[in-house]
């Protein structure tokens, strides 16, 4: 294979966002109640992967069929949306959760049209890591329980 100077900048932005999303896991779990970094980590993470694979080696089919393109739409979306909300823990709850839900959409339109089960499996996959991404959003914009409340 030969790679471009454009192949080197895409593997080095990927890499910078594995690193970064690491970062944000790592320090989400040392730290008590940073939901938002935890579900911000997750979906850095989910995204970054969906690209990869998809990139690589598709996610319905091969990488040439024209399906998986789709899977750019809610990555592209959920990143202008996460920037346009200044990162608001309930905007991004609702931007993430339907995020998963097109990603699932996808895959079933996968399903249906290629008849691709592994498609609909790894859609599935992503959409759920979407969706707990969403839900430790929507728990961080909530104020914390009192102690004793009932």
């Amino acid at each position: 294979m030969n790679w471009t100077p454009l192949d080197f900048l895409v593997a080095a932005v990927l890499l910078a966002c594995l690193g970064l999303a690491g970062w944000l896991l790592v320090s989400a779990l040392r730290r008590p109640g940073s939901r938002q970094r935890l579900a911000l980590g997750l979906v850095l993470l989910a995204s970054l992967l969906m690209f990869w694979v998809n990139g690589a080696v598709g996610i319905v089919g091969s990488e040439q069929n024209d399906i998986n393109m789709l899977y750019l739409l809610p990555i592209g979306a959920g990143a202008v949306g996460s920037a346009v909300v200044r990162l608001r823990p309930a905007a991004m709850a609702a931007i993430w959760a339907l995020a998963g839900i097109t990603v699932f959409v996808i895959g079933l339109a996968g399903l249906v049209t290629l008849a691709a089960v592994d498609g609909l499996i790894l859609s599935t996959v992503f959409a759920g890591l979407y969706i707990v991404g969403a839900h430790w959003f929507r728990r961080a914009g909530q104020p914390p329980a009192k102690a004793g409340a009932t």
